[in-house]
């Protein structure tokens, strides 16, 4: 008897399922499932631009107290914005600070060298002498100094405080003459100073702290002169405090 071909057909076998394969620890699922929990994400940093030096700090200080010169700023716009600066972390909030500021103050005018800032065209610029007679003058604050000037002082006195001072240039050069007078010559920590003067009958002195790791790209003062029966000092000063806070670290 014939047999019928299909009679000894196999039943079709299963496939055997395959199990998924295995995601390597830490790779995220392509898809996640419904009502799943949020993929896991990053947050983003708070302020994306480089961290801020102290010399670039000390920038930012020095152009804030330009704009306060020139009327930019007033007192309490400056002290804030001074403190600010001084807490800033990152370059991009020290450039939020000059926002509101014309161009010529939206970037550096003093590099991370300590190289003073120089004059802008229709800057005002302070007296190139001062001379007092059997009376005083007192300069102080942010005031500008000029590249070269002459302090006279006959029977009377002259303070020339730089802590908060606009340089000029990178060196200043100030002529200091006392007769039966005195002149007083303060300059912050970081700046270098030189004097050539003669007293007779009285003292012509450099009592500036010497720093010998200063750059030389420092800020330089060169103080010349003499004093007849009167003195003539230089001396370095900690840089003034204002309304509480610690002093403004700016170079002057």
């Amino acid at each position: 008897m014939s047999s019928d071909g299909n009679e000894h057909a196999q039943p079709p076998r299963e496939q055997a399922s395959q199990p998924p394969a295995e995601r390597p620890a830490g790779v995220p699922s392509a898809e996640r499932p419904a009502g799943g929990p949020p993929a896991e994400t990053r947050p983003a940093p708070p302020d994306a631009t480089p961290r801020a030096s102290d010399a670039e700090r000390n920038a930012a200080i020095d152009r804030l107290r330009a704009a306060y010169v020139d009327g930019r700023l007033d007192q309490e716009e400056f002290d804030e914005r001074s403190h600010a600066a001084l807490t800033a972390k990152t370059i991009g909030q020290l450039e939020r600070l000059f926002d509101d500021l014309p161009a010529g103050y939206d970037h550096p005018m003093v590099g991370p060298t300590g190289q003073a800032p120089p004059v802008r065209p229709g800057q005002p610029t302070a007296n190139r002498v001062s001379i007092a007679v059997m009376s005083g003058v007192d300069r102080k604050g942010p005031w500008r100094v000029p590249l070269d000037s002459t302090a006279f002082a006959m029977m009377g006195g002259i303070d020339l405080d730089l802590r908060e001072a606009i340089l000029s240039g990178p060196v200043t050069t100030i002529t200091a003459i006392a007769f039966m007078g005195g002149i007083d010559i303060i300059v912050p920590p970081g700046m270098r100073v030189e004097s050539s003067g003669i007293g007779f009958m009285g003292a012509f002195e450099n009592n500036a702290v010497v720093d010998e790791h200063l750059p030389p790209e420092a800020p330089l003062l060169r103080v010349r002169g003499f004093a007849l029966m009167g003195g003539v000092e230089i001396r370095t000063r900690e840089r003034r405090h204002r309304q509480g806070r610690g002093p403004i670290e700016g170079r002057a």
